[in-house]
């Protein structure tokens, strides 16, 4: 097994982008700082990256498009 999500993800492929302020990406323009945001390119890395993040006990969202979600600033 991986010893880090971030492994996984440096392994996999799949981008990470660390200490993002949400109201930069957000079609709102609204939200505060996250940890980690992850953009896998498939289904199968979606999932797998699931799977890790509740074995490592991470507390995560998945969302898609911004249009329709308003982010809190606090």
């Amino acid at each position: 097994m991986y010893e880090s999500v971030d492994d996984y993800c440096v392994k996999s492929n799949i981008l990470i982008k660390k200490n993002v302020e949400l109201s930069t990406i957000s079609y709102s323009a609204t939200g505060k700082n996250v940890d980690r945001l992850f953009y896998p390119s498939s289904t199968n890395q979606l999932i797998d990256l699931i799977k890790i993040l509740n074995k490592k006990d991470y507390s995560y969202r998945i969302i898609g498009e911004t249009t329709n979600l308003l982010f809190l600033d606090s």
